[in-house]
C-alpha cells in the first residue's frame, strides 16, 4: 500500500508543478494568505515562504527572495520601493528596493505575527498569538513589544490598523474583543464590540469609518474610531477571514470562495461567488478598478471592472 501511495505522489507531484495557470516556482498544494498593490506592482505572500512580484498588474508573476520556509500571512508596501511582510515565529521582512532583497527584522518575539499594519513607512503594528504585539518608530530597524490586551489576557490578536490620522489604531481578535490606540499604537484600550465570535482583520476606510470581519459571517462597524460598534447585516453565516479598503469598495473574503463587497459597511453587502471550493484569504483593488483575489490552493484570480467579474489567473490574453 505504501509502495502505491509512493508511485501516486511521484505522478500528482511534477503534474502540480506542470500546471500553466501557476506562477513560476508554486505547486498546488502551496497557500496564499495575503495580497498588495501599488501602481502596476502587485505582491503575494504565502506558503511556504512565498513571496511573488508582479510588474504588470498581475498578468505575470515572479518570485522575490528570500524563499523563507516560514509561512507569511501578511503584506503591506507603503510605496512602489518600500514594503514589509509578517509571518510565522515572530518574523518580520522589510524591503527599500522594491522586492529585490528582503531583510530580516529582529523583532525579539516568537509567535506567529499574523496581521501588520504601517501608516508612512516609519511607524508600524504587527500583530499575533497570545496577545502578542510589536511597534517601530523607524521602518523596523528597531521593534519593541507593546501591551494591547490587559493583564492576564491572552487572546489572538488577528487583524490591525491604523486610521488615516496616523493617530488612532485598532486591534481585533478573539472572543469579539477590539482594543483602541490614541497615541499611535503606544497604549491600547479595550473595547466593547458586542461580539463573542472571533474577529478575523479589521480595515479604515479614508473616511475614518473602522470595520471588522469574523466567524459567522460578522460584520461590525465603527463610526468614531473604534469606540462604539454596530453589527451590519452580510447576508451570510460564512466565516470571514479579512477585510480591506480600496477603491471606494470594501471586499471581505472567506469560506467557500465567498467575497462580500460593498461600498458602504452599514449598506447592502453584495456577494460573489469565486470559482473555488476553499477559502479566499484576502482580496484587494487598485485606484483604476484592477484587483487580486488569493487564496488556498494557490487560488489567484483577477479583475479589472472593479471587482465586477473575476477571472484565474492565466485566463487573460
Amino acid at each position: 500500500m505504501r509502495r502505491i501511495l509512493w508511485s501516486l505522489l511521484a505522478i500528482l507531484i511534477p503534474l502540480q508543478q506542470a500546471r500553466a495557470d501557476l506562477p513560476p516556482g508554486v505547486v498546488g498544494c502551496d497557500h496564499f494568505y495575503d495580497v498588495a498593490i501599488v501602481g502596476n506592482d502587485v505582491w503575494v505572500v504565502g506558503f511556504p515562504g512565498l513571496i511573488l512580484h508582479s510588474a504588470d498588474g498581475g498578468t505575470t508573476f515572479e518570485q522575490q527572495g528570500p524563499i523563507e520556509r516560514e509561512a507569511l500571512f501578511a503584506v503591506q508596501f507603503v510605496d512602489a520601493r518600500t514594503g514589509y511582510i509578517s509571518g510565522r515565529g515572530g518574523l518580520v521582512l522589510g524591503t527599500k528596493d522594491g522586492g529585490r532583497t528582503w531583510t530580516r527584522q529582529e523583532t525579539s518575539v516568537k509567535e506567529p505575527l499574523l496581521a501588520l499594519a504601517f501608516h508612512g513607512s516609519e511607524l508600524g503594528l504587527a500583530v499575533g498569538n497570545f496577545a502578542t504585539a510589536v511597534r517601530t518608530l523607524d521602518g523596523g530597524r528597531t521593534w519593541a513589544r507593546v501591551s494591547v490586551a490587559g493583564e492576564g489576557e491572552d487572546p489572538s490578536l488577528n487583524g490591525v490598523a491604523f486610521l488615516p490620522d496616523g493617530r488612532h489604531a485598532v486591534v481585533v481578535g478573539e472572543f469579539g474583543s477590539a482594543f483602541v490606540s490614541e497615541d499611535a499604537g503606544a497604549t491600547f484600550v479595550k473595547v466593547d464590540t458586542g461580539e463573542s465570535d472571533n474577529l478575523f482583520s479589521v480595515t479604515a476606510t479614508k473616511d475614518g469609518k473602522v470595520v471588522a470581519v469574523g466567524a459567522m459571517g460578522v460584520i461590525t462597524v465603527s463610526d468614531d474610531m473604534g469606540k462604539t460598534w454596530r453589527r451590519a447585516a452580510s447576508g451570510t453565516e460564512r466565516h470571514l477571514f479579512r477585510v480591506t479598503a480600496g477603491n471606494g469598495k470594501l471586499l471581505a473574503t472567506g469560506a467557500a470562495g465567498l467575497l462580500l463587497w460593498a461600498e458602504d459597511p452599514a449598506s447592502e453587502w453584495h456577494a460573489t461567488r469565486l470559482p473555488t471550493y476553499l477559502w479566499v484569504s484576502a482580496a484587494r483593488l487598485a485606484e483604476d478598478g484592477r484587483g487580486v483575489a488569493v487564496g488556498a490552493r494557490a487560488f489567484l484570480v483577477l479583475t479589472r471592472d472593479g471587482g465586477r467579474t473575476w477571472r484565474p489567473f492565466g485566463g487573460e490574453k
